[in-house]
């Protein structure tokens, strides 16, 4: 299950990867991400998710780059609970992250007498 990181972060730094306690998420903190539009370079943390053999970019923070050498992106999951962290990005102050999955479901509109088979 291996899978290759957006193009912007081709010459980014992996600082770090860590699984939650579930194995349901893994978090990989990069130093050096291209930004867009003239951003510079940034320090950036990414959720990806495995399912169907294939890997899902879920969420991702980032933050203009850290001058302080050492500071870079830190991702520390919650023992206990597989779906929260504590998080810090560039030089902004760390957080305590709790992430949510959220379902969505529309219903088709069919014609009358239609089937959904």
């Amino acid at each position: 299950y291996e899978f290759a990181l957006p193009a912007r972060c081709a010459s980014a730094i992996v600082a770090g990867l860590s699984w939650n306690a579930d194995g349901s998420l893994l978090a990989v903190c990069l130093e050096g991400v291209a930004g867009a539009g003239g951003e510079g370079l940034l320090d950036a943390v990414q959720l990806w998710h495995r399912s169907n053999y294939h890997w899902y970019l879920k969420y991702q923070v980032a933050r203009p780059q850290a001058s302080s050498p050492g500071a870079g992106p830190v991702w520390l999951w919650d023992e206990r609970d597989p779906l929260t962290a504590i998080c810090r990005v560039g030089a902004h102050d760390a957080q305590r992250l709790q992430v949510v999955w959220e379902t969505c479901v529309s219903e088709a509109a069919l014609g009358e007498g239609a089937q959904v088979t």
